[in-house]
């Protein structure tokens, strides 16, 4: 190790041994971080909105990769940035209650912290950490993780399988969820303005999950085989409606490149919160992304085009379930999508979704961010 390096990190402990040795844990402070800290999304989110609106004296931390591309982010909010060392490992040395989606932070966690993972796929369909390839998960250690939140049952086995975590589940909800229970006319008009889809339009979101490769050769994603054009044409006679279909790229990949774009075809990649497109959406084709969980909430009609499904578990990951052996509409070609697009009927869309959910055994409550408050609360208070 060289000179400066070593010189850093001398710097970096005795801050450190002044954190948790002088300074102590602010019992005020609660920190945030969402996929990492690359955006103020998902569950944290939700929680972090719901907690300022409950308790407006607590001390809401985020912490962002990039803060200064953050333009949603509230007022109240202050940000750090995972690029400062000092301010990153302050914050996390400091908080009383550190909120994340992803994987907990390496640190010398202090007696006095309260540690909550929300993780963000509770109806995952890729096998992650321990069930797959991933050994070096924090949520193993003993008393690290202090609580798990889930939405199903199916949730809190992926916590006890892929995590090895013995704690405490609160398995009352998905707190991004909790919009989908009673679904708001007036946020869903605001978020269709914002985003720009035309008034009377429906919306056709298109949001496959990522391919491994891409990301990391750093490149874009090849959209599958699926007509995009003929999946609007399919749905505009089926429902004879004017439909509009939203792409979203993962965003651990740069983008998505084979879709020709339109005034019929937008992307909307840059959209830091998928909650609020699927919140707006009245149809889904996904892949094997966990969306498709929260979706079939809103009871409205969501499909799995997989074509490349050999290819996938293949080459790309392991899932933990058969598909063909869940509820859900797949369809590995176009006519099959089309398809199942001119067989779709209300009863059936509603069927269907009630079937997701009683496969995974879902609990949403609609209050799942308020229950994660009323805890949070309790933990300043104590």
């Amino acid at each position: 190790m060289g000179i400066k390096k070593k010189i850093r990190k001398a710097i970096k402990e005795a801050y450190i041994w002044y954190w948790t040795n002088i300074a102590g844990v602010k019992k005020n402070r609660v920190v945030f971080m969402s996929f990492n800290g690359n955006s103020y999304s998902d569950n944290p989110k939700a929680i972090s909105e719901a907690l300022h609106k409950a308790r407006p004296d607590i001390e809401i931390v985020w912490v962002f990769a990039d803060p200064g591309k953050k333009k949603i982010v509230p007022s109240y909010v202050k940000t750090v940035d995972m690029a400062s060392t000092v301010a990153y490992n302050k914050a996390l040395y400091t908080c009383r209650v550190f909120v994340t989606n992803f994987l907990m932070p390496k640190i010398k966690k202090q007696k006095k912290q309260f540690f909550i993972q929300t993780w963000h796929g509770d109806r995952a369909f890729k096998k992650v950490l321990l069930d797959a390839t991933h050994p070096h998960v924090n949520e193993q250690e003993e008393g690290y993780c202090d609580l798990a939140v889930a939405g199903s049952d199916y949730g809190e086995r992926q916590y006890r399988s892929a995590f090895a975590y013995r704690g405490r589940v609160l398995k009352i909800g998905t707190p991004r969820d909790d919009r989908y229970i009673d679904p708001n006319a007036e946020e869903i008009k605001t978020l269709r303005e914002k985003i720009g889809v035309p008034t009377g339009k429906k919306i056709l979101l298109y949001a496959p999950t990522l391919r491994d490769r891409a990301t990391h050769e750093g490149k874009k994603q090849q959209a599958q085989d699926v007509d995009i054009y003929r999946a609007l044409d399919a749905l505009n006679e089926k429902y004879n409606e004017e439909w509009v279909c939203l792409v979203r790229a993962h965003p651990n990949v740069i983008g998505l490149s084979g879709i020709e774009l339109s005034d019929r075809v937008v992307d909307v990649s840059s959209h830091e919160d998928m909650s609020d497109l699927l919140l707006i959406s009245d149809m889904l084709i996904t892949d094997y992304s966990s969306c498709a969980g929260d979706f079939a909430l809103l009871k409205r009609p969501v499909i799995l085009y997989q074509s490349d499904i050999d290819d996938y578990l293949e080459n790309t990951r392991k899932l933990y379930f058969d598909v063909h052996e869940s509820p859900y509409y797949i369809a590995k070609d176009q006519d099959e999508l089309e398809t199942i697009v001119a067989n779709l009927s209300e009863e059936k869309i509603e069927e269907n979704c009630k079937a997701i959910l009683d496969f995974y055994g879902t609990y949403e409550s609609g209050k799942a961010s308020d229950e994660v408050v009323k805890i949070i609360g309790e933990i300043v208070n104590s």
